[in-house]
């Protein structure tokens, strides 16, 4: 659960640094296309082609292009300082990624993984070890035999044959007959406590069905979600040259021009924003499938164990060295300057 919450903590970081930094992108050319509809508009004013408050109408919608930039820089930042934290570099040249490989195609697909998820896993543990406990409670009423055997040999002068051997055999057998309630209490605690697990492995099962359900939604409307913005993006790149033709023959107004702009500026950022989505639901869904792991996304790096891990440190009883299984150490990231 610790490795797939650091991964997709840092997808989300990766390509929220993508999306800020193409949003950016889109405030900066929004605001040249606008200065220079600006610079235009003033042209024209003084040619008596447009009124005052066609000038006034440009000069605001240029003064919110600056805005929206700046709010984007913002972000950015922001965003970037999210990333270094959490990959423990700056943020480089980034490019979108695709969407994680081999994922479910329909939502009962997707939940064949619950009974593999970590969280599953980990309760059904914890409800062995219970009913392992009820077990050992019941074994403080059971009879118990004990066996012991005893050799001596030892050098006698006197006796004849110059040495003395004795072998004794004995068993006990310890029946419980009155325990002042104490094993009984045991036992009655011991099942409780394995009911209380029982009930615990179902809860976990019900939370990752819901988790699958909601991510495996989450996704379709992603994609639903994309196709709909690229629709939008598309019309609204018509609409804009269709809108800026008419003007210049006095069909529409400055502000029709301006409305346009801001149109399409609005479909290119929601369009970015609903990319970047699509993405992280795509890996919100393997962690709710408890897939989200550097070994089935094939990483590059170095794979904890924990079986290996298990295995080299059963029967160290000294030292408290680690072995070569054990977690990798973090790598460091670059210092800022003094």
């Amino acid at each position: 659960a610790l490795e797939q919450r650091i991964l997709l903590e840092a997808v989300a970081a990766y390509t929220a640094v993508v999306r800020d930094q193409a949003v950016l992108d889109l405030a900066l050319a929004n605001e040249r296309r606008l200065q220079e509809y600006l610079l235009a508009v003033k042209d024209r004013y003084r040619f008596g082609q447009v009124t005052r408050t066609d000038v006034a109408q440009a000069e605001t919608r240029y003064a919110a292009a600056i805005a929206e930039r700046q709010r984007a820089a913002g972000r950015l930042r922001a965003s970037g300082a999210s990333y270094r934290r959490v990959i423990g570099d700056p943020p480089g040249t980034l490019v979108m990624p695709p969407l994680p490989p081999e994922l479910p195609a329909d939502l009962g697909m997707a939940l064949e993984a619950v009974d593999g998820h970590p969280e599953v896993r980990a309760a059904r543990m914890d409800l062995e070890r219970a009913e392992q406990g009820v077990s050992e409670a019941r074994a403080l009423l059971y009879p118990k035999l004990a066996l012991s055997a005893e050799l001596a040999y030892a050098n006698d002068p006197d006796l004849d044959s110059g040495h003395q051997s004795e072998a004794a055999i004995g068993a006990r057998l310890t029946i419980p007959l009155y325990q002042g309630g104490g094993a009984r209490a045991r036992i009655r605690q011991s099942r409780q406590r394995a009911t209380a697990a029982r009930f615990a492995l179902e809860d976990a099962r019900r939370r990752v069905r819901e988790a699958v359900t909601e991510a495996f939604e989450a996704l379709e409307t992603a994609r639903a979600r994309v196709e709909s913005l690229a629709t939008r993006l598309a019309a609204a790149r018509l609409a804009l040259a269709g809108v800026r033709e008419e003007a210049r023959t006095g069909a529409r107004t400055v502000l029709d021009v301006l409305d346009a702009e801001q149109e399409l500026f609005e479909a290119q950022t929601a369009r970015t924003d609903a990319e970047r989505e699509l993405v992280l639901s795509g890996y919100r869904l393997l962690a709710a499938t408890g897939r989200l792991t550097a070994r089935d996304l094939g990483l590059d790096v170095t794979v904890y164990d924990e079986e290996a891990y298990y295995w080299e440190v059963r029967s160290a009883w000294f030292g408290t060295d680690l072995p070569e299984a054990g977690m990798p150490e973090p790598v460091a990231g670059p210092r800022e300057e003094e």
